[in-house]
């Protein structure tokens, strides 16, 4: 037998570690506890073990019936017997215990009852946290599957408040808002709050003690608040927590995924209160459902007001314009009209300098616009260097008003990267009638415009329906010099020049020719144009010049010398393919380069002067010579020549027109000569059609003479046998 004293130690240590009680009756010895059974029910191991009167007494009232009834049940029939049930302990603590016996019977009665106790709480509690957290997330999906629905933002952050007040009772909640500012918060939910109460919170500054939602948002931290009486934080206000008895407040922040303040979420309570594990979990998963809710709102309203404004000027878009102009359209209450503006010549600015310079150009534009009209009328870009305005109320004052403040605004010069742009602008008109949409009255506009730019831009043109045809015109033209390019319906003629100082052919000019079946489609003063405004003209300029390279390489080729010039368009100039590929031609058909002459007229030229040197001194380095074409039509002088590496400066024809009649023409045309010649350039005279004019620009020393009197622009066959004879005069 071993030391009964040595087993009562076992006993006891197996106990500790599996945490369970034991206790004994029979009817000999009566009720025996172990010592873990006290430590359980919280009384001195020195005690007597509780009788069964006392031990029903400190058993949770709701359990003690149930427990009574199955106790004597187990003690009638003997056999084994289990339970669940509260206690209260003497220190006062709710403990959960699960309690199992087994009662020897007799034919006396009960023998002997054997039990063990042991103490649940932690598991019980721990089911009970799984449980909420589990409909808690029930309940956040549930949430979050109304949200990606669309449920308006009010109803979701209403229901959200509501459900935190049911899980922990006494507890009044808020949502609050950051405004757009970013400065304020506003409400927005409190469903149990008074009105009152949410009137006296809404615009709380964000801030440091600006009580515990705006320190909060300020800190992005949750902020406790355990007793409002007493801390610094509520301070500066104690009579909104005294009128609406919140003692206690723990506001937690809301931040979008950039953790960026999107307003808090808060308890309060009427009495002072610190938050335990449970509630911390609850509300920290809540707030993070409400973030995600007022997030995913911000950006529905960040993608509507995308949808409708333009996001470089700020301006409403197509989209909106339309709407607006539809709007005022259906209510019939006056007759709008519609301004289609087009800037003048803004893609050079984006050809010549960038993009982002064209870009800041449009931006400044668009805040300019919206000060000149100052709400007065709706101005919306409409895409590009598009805008348009909408006139509420169409007068022919109020039209001329308006067109003459959109020309206004740009008479300032735009500064960007220390350079200076002035622009001007076309505008077309477009009045409403009784059967107007707003496409068509935007379209009519759309017209009126092209008819601004077809005479002379800088000016507005009201619509009348002979511009439809017009339009439609342009439209069909368009659509053939992309079906000519690809066809390869372009060919080069050649006029031929003379050298007045000894009556000898000089070179030749090669003219863009546009035909089909042998009948002309449209003359060069259409369709290169027409090629510009729709960016062709660098494909188009690239077939042309092939031509003529292939052609100047054959006049090589068969010992005739004869220099052959081209013209380059804006677009060309800033195309950087084109040197790269001009080089390649010439290799390709072995031509010397000193055999072609580059043509640029002065106004391109003028227009980005430091894009032009620096192209045309690569051109120059290559070989080829460098002619000013059309001088005289820009505002530049011979003396600013001297910075391009230019040869020669061609007179436009307007001023050999009046030789051999108007002695003033004459006069000039002998001025601009000498200054040339005093700067070193070559003059050349275009338009010469008299032998008068020819007379006199001999007479005048001028180098080189071109026009309809020594031949017309011809195919290259006939233009060899012209020249195979001396020239006219």
């Amino acid at each position: 037998m071993g030391d009964p004293r040595t087993s009562d130690a076992r006993l006891a240590q197996i106990e500790r570690v599996a945490d369970i009680g034991t206790w004994t009756w029979d009817r000999r010895n009566g009720l025996w506890w172990s010592a873990q059974m006290h430590r359980l029910y919280g009384v001195s191991p020195d005690a007597e073990p509780i009788g069964r009167s006392t031990y029903l007494d400190i058993v949770h009232p709701e359990d003690r019936d149930d427990l009574r009834t199955s106790w004597e049940q187990m003690l009638e029939d003997g056999g084994p017997w289990s339970g669940h049930f509260r206690i209260t302990r003497p220190d006062g603590a709710l403990r959960w215990l699960h309690a199992r016996a087994h009662a020897d019977v007799d034919e006396e009665g009960v023998a002997q009852v054997v039990g063990v106790v042991r103490d649940v709480t932690d598991e019980r509690d721990a089911e009970v946290r799984r449980r909420r957290a589990h409909e808690d997330l029930a309940t956040h999906q549930g949430i979050l599957q109304q949200i990606v629905r669309g449920q308006p933002l009010a109803v979701t952050l209403d229901r959200m408040c509501r459900d935190i007040e049911r899980r922990f009772p006494g507890s009044q909640c808020s949502v609050m808002l950051v405004d757009d500012d970013g400065v304020v918060l506003r409400d927005g939910a409190a469903p149990s709050l008074p009105r009152e109460a949410r009137d006296a919170l809404d615009g709380l500054r964000i801030g440091e003690g600006e009580g515990a939602c705006g320190t909060a948002a300020h800190r992005g931290q949750a902020v406790v608040i355990h007793d409002t009486l007493v801390d610094p934080l509520t301070r500066s206000y104690q009579d909104l927590v005294r009128t609406y008895d919140m003692r206690a407040i723990w506001s937690h922040p809301l931040k979008n995924a950039a953790g960026e303040p999107l307003g808090t979420f808060a308890l309060y309570r009427s009495t002072p209160h610190t938050p335990d594990d449970d509630e911390v979990m609850v509300v920290r998963a809540a707030a993070d459902v409400v973030a995600l809710a007022v997030e995913r709102e911000r950006a529905e309203r960040l993608l509507v007001r995308t949808a409708q404004v333009d996001p470089l000027t700020g301006l409403p878009n197509r989209q909106q314009f339309l709407q607006q102009l539809s709007a005022r359209l259906a209510r019939g209450d006056s007759r709008p009209a519609v301004l289609f503006l087009d800037l003048d010549r803004f893609k050079w600015i984006n050809d010549s300098f960038g993009h982002p310079t064209g870009d800041r150009i449009l931006a400044e534009l668009g805040e300019r616009f919206s000060a000149a009209f100052d709400g007065q009328h709706t101005v919306a870009r409409f895409g590009g260097d598009e805008f348009t305005v909408l006139l509420h109320d169409a007068t022919a004052r109020g039209i001329s008003d308006a067109a003459r403040l959109a020309a206004e605004v740009l008479t300032e010069p735009f500064v960007v990267d220390r350079g200076e742009f002035v622009l001007t602008v076309s505008i077309g008109v477009a009045v409403a009638d009784d059967d107007s949409s707003a496409e068509g009255l935007v379209r009519d506009a759309d017209a009126a415009m092209y008819a601004a730019k077809e005479g002379g831009r800088a000016r507005w043109v009201e619509f009348d329906h002979s511009l439809r045809q017009r339009v439609l015109e342009r439209v069909e033209l368009e659509a053939q010099l992309r079906r000519g390019l690809n066809d390869g319906e372009f060919s080069v003629h050649y006029q031929p020049s003379v050298r007045l100082a000894t009556g000898e052919w000089g070179g030749v000019e090669a003219l863009a020719r546009w035909h089909r079946d042998g009948r002309i489609v449209a003359t060069p003063d259409r369709f290169i144009g027409l090629a510009e405004e729709t960016g062709q003209i660098v494909p188009l300029g690239m077939q042309l010049l092939e031509q003529v390279v292939a052609q100047a390489a054959t006049w090589h080729r068969r010992g005739v010398t004869r220099p052959v010039s081209f013209n380059l368009a804006v677009s060309q100039l800033t195309d950087p393919n084109l040197v790269s590929r001009l080089a390649e031609m010439l290799e390709r058909h072995e031509l010397p380069s000193h055999l072609l002459v580059v043509e640029v007229t002065e106004s391109a030229v003028m227009r980005h002067i430091d894009v032009a040197r620096t192209v045309l001194e690569e051109l120059r380095r290559m070989g080829l010579y460098i002619v000013i074409d059309d001088f005289g039509t820009g505002y530049s002088s011979i003396a600013r020549m001297r910075d391009l590496p230019v040869v020669a400066v061609k007179i436009d024809r307007s001023f050999s027109e009046g030789l051999g009649v108007d002695p003033q023409a004459e006069d000039v045309m002998g001025s601009v000569i000498s200054l040339a010649h005093a700067f070193g350039l070559q003059v050349v005279a275009e338009g010469v059609e008299t032998p008068e004019a020819l007379d006199r620009l001999r007479a005048l020393g001028a180098d080189i003479a071109q026009g309809y009197l020594l031949g017309r622009p011809q195919p290259a066959e006939d233009l060899d046998v012209l020249m195979a004879s001396p020239p006219i005069g």
